[in-house]
């Protein structure tokens, strides 16, 4: 479960293996096939990166915050306006787009 309480599990299974997303309401958000998932593994990282494995491939999400709470404390304030400022000014810009992609073993 992510920090939004999204969950996140697979069936386990070996030749039709699979993994599924739900929201907190228990809704489905969305599934994605993983051929030998039972051997691989879900993880989700600090940021809320998803990533899950299978014998030939590697799938990475992450889905961005709100673009408003710059710093990530669950709030959009002031905070976030002089966070950002203070980023522009030292050159630094933070990616907050959602993406995935998949890496295909060589076999």
């Amino acid at each position: 479960m992510d920090r939004d309480e999204r969950l996140f599990f697979s069936n386990g299974s070996f030749s039709n293996g699979r993994c599924y997303s739900f929201n907190a309401n228990l809704t489905p958000r969305w599934s994605v096939a993983v051929s030998s998932i039972n051997i691989g593994a879900l993880a989700i990282g600090k940021d809320g990166t998803l990533i899950v494995a299978g014998i030939d491939k590697l799938y990475v999400y992450r889905t961005p915050r709100c673009r408003a709470d710059y710093n990530e404390d669950e709030f959009a304030t002031g905070d976030d306006f002089n966070a950002f400022v203070v980023a522009s000014e030292a050159g630094c810009s933070r990616d907050s787009e959602e993406w995935s992609y998949t890496v295909d073993r060589e076999k």
